[in-house]
């Protein structure tokens, strides 16, 4: 596959709610290699992952800062954001504070006006969801996650254990949760 000289040179990988950079796995050296980019970088969104001890700021704008100040590019040229879900939402936020930054973004399962949550999200699937959310165990909880977002059981399952080992030593707060969907209904597009 031949490089589209259009796009953008350097991208942003860009995870939802309680999701880390950790679960982009090799996805950014593929992406590197195969569009034959010159950087494509993970950001975390405070409460998740590797900064699981930082509160999730409400506050767009203040998200927005604290996702820039991870960057390492030399903002002359501008980026691309791949975002999932609440990612896709953040990154459609940073690119109408930043349109000089962002000149892409590709938006994977995000909420917004022309596509509502609940029609991502199921009502019949609320009470699996919100009983998993309060009752289950870490282990419990990702294997849930896993097996509502992947269509193919044997990937997800020779993973679990892998994010279940990551969800150990980097633990997700219900406060952060509860803070992440207060940020997602800030997000206007």
């Amino acid at each position: 596959m031949q490089y589209n000289k259009q796009l953008p040179k350097n991208w942003v990988l860009l995870r939802g709610l309680m999701r880390s950079q950790f679960h982009w796995k090799n996805f950014a050296e593929l992406l590197k290699i195969k569009l034959q980019l010159e950087s494509v970088q993970s950001v975390e969104l405070p409460g998740n992952g590797f900064l699981c001890h930082e509160k999730t700021p409400i506050d767009i704008f203040q998200v927005i800062t604290q996702l820039r100040s991870q960057l390492n590019v030399s903002g002359k040229q501008p980026i691309g954001i791949i975002g999932i879900s609440l990612g896709g939402m953040l990154a459609t936020q940073w690119a109408q504070l930043y349109p000089q930054e962002v000149s892409h973004i590709v938006l994977i399962n995000s909420s917004s006006s022309l596509s509502p949550f609940y029609k991502r999200l199921l009502p019949q699937n609320y009470p699996a969801l919100i009983k998993n959310l309060i009752l289950s165990r870490d282990a419990q909880l990702e294997k849930f996650i896993l097996s509502t977002t992947s269509n193919n059981r044997n990937k997800w399952e020779s993973q679990a254990q892998e994010n279940i080992n990551f969800l150990m030593k980097f633990p997700l707060s219900g406060l952060n949760f509860f803070r992440q969907l207060k940020l997602a209904t800030q997000v206007d597009f």
